[in-house]
């Protein structure tokens, strides 16, 4: 069984990329999971929700997605 995709370029060139780089997001998600996972089960640094959203929004931010051209 094989499964396609289409995408009309360069039209849909956005949702081309983001098909394209699905792996590299789950990974992420999964890593985001593990680290939320382990402040919950040994603790954490955090004292404020503040506190905890600026360190996801630094770990969102530091996620190398390669540019696919």
């Amino acid at each position: 069984m094989k499964g396609m995709l289409a995408f009309k370029l360069p039209e849909e060139e956005d949702e081309f990329k983001l098909a394209c780089r699905g792996q590299e997001y789950y990974s992420f998600i999964f890593e985001l999971d593990n680290e939320m996972r382990n402040c919950l089960k040994y603790g954490h640094k955090f004292k404020t929700p503040e506190e905890v959203m600026e360190h996801i929004r630094e770990l969102i931010l530091d996620v190398p997605i390669g540019d696919i051209t």
